[in-house]
């Protein structure tokens, strides 16, 4: 005979009375990464609070924060998939300083300040990339789907056979373009970006990995191909 399993009441009270009902958690909403001054299209413009940005304070100090997202119609560039003939917004941080990403509702992270290395532009906007140690390495574990496909979280693990042969398969794809303790415990997380058919930055966090990786995804901004 199977145990039932009891919902945790909430209790309204209207004077002396109390009327008790059992309510059903909400999921947890889904983390979110921008990159500033990206182009959405209109369905895809986020609301304003709830952000932290990630900011990059000189070449060794970086921090998280809160901060305020707004969008800002593009003029002149009009989106002609289905609402045809609006306009596409570019996401804008609030603020003096701006962040490189934003990130919101990532399990783990949390306003502080912290030391790292990366996150430097060049002058065609990409990042510096930067060499791991040579025990580790970036790799990718992707489950198929019947209806897409398949679904893959970027991770960190030391460098074994098996993580060679999940990271050799497009090795040039991936590159680290960040490195520090994002999540406080003590331990490196990662922004790697991945170029190629989709290009995208994941971040790891090391507060996120199972006992196979030294850091896993927790999030990710895949960069618009249609600006």
């Amino acid at each position: 005979m199977c145990a039932m399993k009891l919902r945790k009441p909430w209790v309204l009270r209207l004077g002396g009375l109390a009327l008790i009902a059992a309510a059903d958690a909400l999921p947890p909403a889904a983390p979110e990464m921008l990159a500033p001054e990206t182009t959405v299209h209109p369905a895809d413009v986020p609301s304003a609070d709830g952000w932290l940005g990630f900011y990059r304070l000189d070449n060794h100090r970086f921090a998280l924060r809160p901060v305020t997202v707004e969008a800002q119609a593009v003029d002149g560039d009009l989106y002609f998939g289905e609402g045809s003939g609006q306009s596409l917004f570019k996401i804008v941080a609030k603020g003096a300083i701006k962040p490189a990403y934003v990130l919101r509702n990532v399990p783990g992270l949390s306003p502080h300040g912290f030391t790292g290395r990366g996150l430097t532009e060049h002058a065609d906007g990409r990042h510096s990339t930067l060499s791991l140690p040579s025990n580790l390495a970036i790799v990718d574990t992707c489950v198929s789907r019947e209806d897409g496909p398949p679904t893959c979280r970027v991770g960190v693990a030391d460098r074994t056979p098996m993580a060679d042969d999940v990271a050799s398969r497009r090795p040039e794809a991936y590159a680290a373009i960040w490195v520090g303790d994002a999540d406080g415990d003590g331990r490196d997380d990662y922004l790697i970006e991945h170029h190629g058919e989709l290009s995208y930055t994941v971040l790891c966090l090391s507060s996120a990995a199972g006992a196979d990786r030294r850091a896993q995804e927790v999030s990710r901004w895949r960069h618009p191909d249609y600006c």
